[in-house]
């Protein structure tokens, strides 16, 4: 679990001598768990890490806030909180507490108060939103206010404003009434409980005078059920002014004093009934520091990779940072590092990153102003002979530093982690937009800002194409133009050559572009002429490529300029070996067939798979086969015959030709005459049954139709039926000459 890192707002009077701008800076490093937990072997660094770690300072837009005039660009943040949905608050001095998104980097809403918020803390609450307290500098009826992020709605569609809930007061348990109007305040959680310091307070101005040094204690902030908000005040040793700065770990409040102590108390142990100033609540523990720095900003507490325990502070405003070793009794020294390699004068803000190890500040004027130039630096508290030198009384330690592009930041006062410990700031500059694609078939995704799917095989050359633009809007706000140069950059995997890189010609103006081949990447630039309007794309890049090794490998294209946000795409692209193909002969096409004589009874079937069925005599039509071409069987008075059923039609041969020819598939035949005892084989695969000359009904079975063909075979001869017909034409002439003359001689006798 995260520790909950917390930095206090300081002392306006003392403040106010070094810079008014700069009053009541703070710092929490926030997360979900317990403070409890910080000195935990769970929380212990790693080891220092690689010498090639790269970080990217994180900007958090605020162009579509400041387009539409809800913030300026000379607004001054203060306090950034992470809450448990992983999204951002910041408040402002201004009375604004705006949320930004934890994975698109912008302002997602906002809420506008009266009140001028500093200092503040987020406590978890389980099954509900969070609540964030805050430091109320403007009034003095309400000087610490809670409020509570369930049920936040917005005023009307797409808007971005929310309703604006109520800010609960934090009450003094003993009178009921708000706390005082003293306004130097620092502020922190253990997660449970909420704690305030109060420096120089007059408790009841009715009875008395007297000023004492109060810690504040909210009880159960963390409540799912609404809080009384009412805080308990504990007397502190009055011998010193604290305030300047406060960080619970472990279960002790380190409270920073006006001349170099820093004060620790055991929470559990404090009273309310030490009420004066002749039994007030004392420390446990007295750690001094070097007198010759500055006044305390943030406490982190570590743990080292040897187990030991650090409270690690920065000095503000004059470049020194330091740390003392935690104990429990007696008096500690601790020790102070001067800051080296700093890009500008003032150093604040420190955020301590448990994954890693590394301590953060920030440099430059970062008391959420704008400023030309803000730097974060980082070292690790387990390689601290890497970064520290020299042999005086105090020594240099040189972070390794990152700047913000110039001229945009907005401010990073209190400045929290992003992902993998990359620090965060504000800015307002014009957002840009890239998409790269692939001429391999890979598939664009606007909401992941990738493509993938796009394959191509080894040795193969392909393109990626790259498009930069401004969008018009970002949500419902308008986009700001463009007047500064643009730039592309793109590490081009190793398992590809990198070939050529250009932009369209006569685009004016174009893409001015570099390839570095040792490195297999390439950067282009692109200066407007005039400033870019929201809404314009630019003229394409084009990437010429060729793919050296199998695999899946992805690219990333950035986008960026001087004032806008960096912008990425990458590109997946799938490398496979060729495909192996085999060449093989076709068949032959046709085979011969062999058809009978008529003289024979049946006849050989050719391979096919198209039987015909010769019809009866008495037939006079072919039934249609079910084809898309209808074939009719020729009466015996017809001399054509229609072919069996194919895509091509056949015309049937005239029962008075000599020869007949088979139908084919595609190639129309004449059938011979039946008075021929040959028939011209088929030239197709296309088989011909021949009509018998003992049966002429005999049918050959057909797969899906049958073909009627008349038989002109009649049996006996003609010439004895005429034979007969004489002889008995002779026997009745005979009968006739007869009949009478026995008749005759019947009766003479």
């Amino acid at each position: 679990m995260t520790a909950l890192i917390e930095k206090n707002s300081r002392n306006p009077v003392k403040t106010s001598l070094r810079k008014a701008a700069l009053l009541g800076s703070s710092l929490t490093m926030i997360g979900a768990a317990s403070l409890a937990t910080v000195f935990s072997s769970t929380n212990t660094a790693s080891a220092d890490p690689a010498s090639n770690t790269k970080y990217t300072p994180i900007a958090f837009n605020l162009s579509n806030l400041i387009t539409s005039q809800v913030v300026s660009s000379s607004t001054h943040f203060e306090q950034t909180l992470k809450t448990s949905d992983g999204n951002y608050w910041v408040s402002t001095t201004s009375g604004y507490l705006i949320e930004f998104s934890g994975t698109s980097d912008s302002a997602i809403g906002y809420i506008h108060t009266a009140d001028q918020l500093y200092d503040g803390v987020v406590v978890p609450v389980a099954g509900s939103s969070d609540r964030l307290y805050f430091i109320n500098q403007r009034s003095s009826n309400c000087t610490v206010v809670e409020l509570s992020l369930s049920g936040l709605t917005f005023t009307s569609a797409g808007s971005l404003q929310y309703t604006t809930p109520k800010l609960n007061c934090v009450v003094n348990s003993s009178t009921g009434k708000a706390l005082s109007g003293q306004s130097s305040y620092s502020i922190a959680t253990d997660g449970t409980n909420v704690y305030l310091t109060q420096p120089s307070l007059v408790l009841n101005p009715a009875t008395t005078s007297t000023y004492y040094n109060v810690l504040w204690e909210i009880k159960n902030a963390n409540s799912t059920t609404t809080t009384s908000l009412a805080a308990t005040a504990f007397i502190l040793d009055p011998t010193e002014t604290i305030g300047s700065a406060m960080g619970i770990y472990g279960k002790y409040a380190y409270i920073g004093g006006a001349s170099h102590h820093i004060y620790s108390y055991l929470l559990s142990t404090l009273s309310p009934a030490n009420n004066a100033a002749s039994n007030p609540n004392t420390p446990n523990v007295v750690y001094s520091v070097p007198s010759n720095g500055g006044g305390f900003g943030d406490f982190q507490g570590v743990t080292t990779n040897g187990s030991s325990s650090e409270l690690w502070f920065v000095r503000e405003f004059n470049k020194q940072v330091g740390y003392i070793p935690i104990a429990t009794t007696g008096s500690i020294t601790g020790y102070d590092y001067q800051i080296g390699g700093s890009p500008n004068n003032e150093i604040e803000s420190m955020t301590y990153d448990p994954h890693s190890g590394n301590l953060w500040i920030a440099s430059g004027n970062v008391n959420g102003v704008q400023y030309s130039n803000v730097s974060f630096g980082y070292f690790n508290i387990n390689a601290l002979s890497s970064s520290v030198t020299g042999t005086s009384s105090v020594k240099t330690l040189t972070p390794t530093w990152y700047k913000t592009p110039t001229g945009v930041s907005e401010g990073a006062d209190d400045f929290a982690l992003y992902a993998n410990g990359n620090p965060i700031y504000y800015f307002g500059g014009p957002t840009l937009s890239i998409k790269k694609t692939d001429s391999v078939g890979g598939i664009a995704s606007i909401s992941s800002f990738t493509t993938t799917g796009g394959s191509t095989t080894i040795d193969s050359n392909f393109n990626f194409t790259v498009t930069v633009g401004l969008p018009t809007q970002i949500g419902n706000i308008q986009n700001r133009s463009e007047s500064k140069t643009i730039t592309v950059t793109d590490p081009v995997p190793s398992q590809f050559s990198l070939d050529t890189v250009s932009g369209p010609s006569g685009a004016t103006p174009n893409w001015n572009c570099q390839v570095n081949h040792p490195q297999n990447s390439f950067s282009c630039s692109y200066t407007p002429a005039s400033p870019i309007a929201p809404g314009t794309t630019l003229p394409p890049i084009t990437v010429g490529v060729k793919a050296n090794a199998t695999g899946s490998f992805t690219n990333t294209a950035t986008a960026e300029s001087e004032d806008a946000n960096p912008v990425q795409w990458s590109d997946t692209v799938t490398v496979s070996s060729p495909a192996t193909t085999t060449t093989t002969t076709a068949p032959p096409t046709t085979t011969p067939v062999t058809v009978p004589s008529f003289s024979s009874s049946t006849t050989t079937p050719p391979p096919t798979t198209t039987p015909v069925t010769a019809p009866s005599l008495s037939t006079t039509t072919t039934t249609a086969p079910p084809t898309t071409t209808p074939v009719t069987a020729p009466s015996l008075s017809t001399t054509t015959t229609t072919a069996p059923p194919t895509t091509t039609p056949v015309t049937a041969p005239s029962l008075s030709t000599t020869t007949t020819t088979p139908p084919t598939t595609l190639v129309p035949v004449t059938a011979p005459s039946f008075s021929s005892s040959t028939t011209t084989p088929p030239t197709t695969l296309v088989p011909v049954t021949a009509p018998s000359t003992a049966n002429p009904a005999t049918t050959v079975p057909k797969s899906a139709s049958q073909v009627v063909v008349p038989s002109t075979h009649t049996g006996k001869p003609w010439g004895t039926l005429v034979y007969w017909y004489l002889a008995a034409l002779l026997a009745i002439v005979g009968s006739v000459i007869l009949w009478p003359r026995g008749k005759q001689y019947k009766s003479n006798s």
